[in-house]
């Protein structure tokens, strides 16, 4: 275990150095011609009535849990609006099993960022989610994820941070020797494609949260202080 910890930690430090270079390249990208169309909702309060019409996301993954539970948060933030999500898979040059809290929000953050850095983007909004894995206070493995927003590839960045649920030992044992949690998953419950279907939430809560739904919720958190712009200035 501890050589494992020792070789998670290595890892992150070296893709420290590759998250600075993702951030400079934003920084010093030069503005494409055709701006973000999220500028076209000039008036705060749109976004505070949630009156608008339109919207187009991109999510930094193909997986369809993570694109569904994203269109299923804006149909509800956003009622009158037509939604249209897409998926492009980034490089976040995070491991595939974010382990803590921090390497966690950094995975969802560098995919966000990621997109942003692609010139052509004109999405309305950009979205990074990523599940992790981490130690609780009584030293048990659990589950989490944490979603990134950004208004268009310029804006300003929000997340949130899902509810997080205890994995049975089984589970921690495979993910501790550094299986992924899909993986551990699907071969603890004997089945395939966890990831791209009910999760593991899905069967331990015996189908009373899909993973779809846990990332849906965690989304419409991350919405909050866009339909609330005059209290997060």
């Amino acid at each position: 275990m501890t050589l494992y910890y020792l070789q998670r930690h290595s890892t992150f430090l070296r893709n420290k150095s590759l998250v600075s270079r993702t951030k400079c390249l934003v920084g010093t990208m030069s503005v494409p011609k055709i701006l973000p169309s999220f500028c076209k909702f000039s008036k705060a309060e749109e976004f505070k009535s949630r009156d608008v019409l339109k919207l187009d996301c991109v999510v930094a993954s193909n997986n369809p849990v993570k694109l569904l539970a994203t269109k299923h948060a804006l149909q509800l933030t956003f009622p009158k609006a037509t939604i249209h999500v897409e998926g492009r898979n980034v490089d976040s040059g995070v491991p595939d099993q974010p382990f803590g809290d921090v390497e966690t929000l950094l995975d969802a953050q560098s995919r966000v960022r990621a997109l942003a850095a692609l010139s052509h983007h004109t999405s309305d909004l950009l979205v990074g989610i990523e599940g992790g894995v981490a130690w609780d206070q009584e030293k048990n493995l659990e589950c989490f994820a944490w979603v990134v927003l950004r208004r268009g590839a310029f804006g300003k960045e929000y997340k949130a941070r899902s509810a997080s649920f205890m994995l049975p030992k089984r589970i921690s044992d495979l993910v501790i020797s550094g299986m992924e949690l899909g993986e551990a998953d699907n071969k603890v419950f004997v089945r395939k494609g966890s990831g791209s279907g009910s999760g593991t939430i899905g069967h331990l809560s015996h189908g009373l949260i899909s993973r779809t739904d846990y990332y849906t919720h965690a989304v419409t958190l991350a919405l909050i202080p866009i339909v609330n712009p005059d209290l997060y200035v």
